[in-house]
């Protein structure tokens, strides 16, 4: 079973997970896997982690979106 961890680390681990999903592509497992994880219970941990943080995932992938257009549009 899972170790409660405090309110601090929980942050800094949605932190990671959030940037570690977005940076491999989606794949919540992996991320999971990334932020210490048992591989274990990765699928199941990185689902709900996912599914708990959807808006921040949403607001990331936006944030490192955006310095992509410009630099596409200038190449056009």
């Amino acid at each position: 079973m899972e170790a409660v961890i405090k309110l601090e680390e929980r942050k800094e681990r949605d932190e990671d997970f959030i940037r570690e999903y977005v940076n491999n592509s989606g794949n919540a497992t992996q991320a999971a896997i990334a932020v210490d994880v048992s591989q274990a219970s990765a699928s199941t941990v990185g689902y709900r982690l996912k599914s708990r943080l959807t808006k921040e995932i949403d607001t990331e992938q936006k944030t490192q979106l955006q310095g992509y257009a410009p630099k596409a549009t200038h190449q056009i």
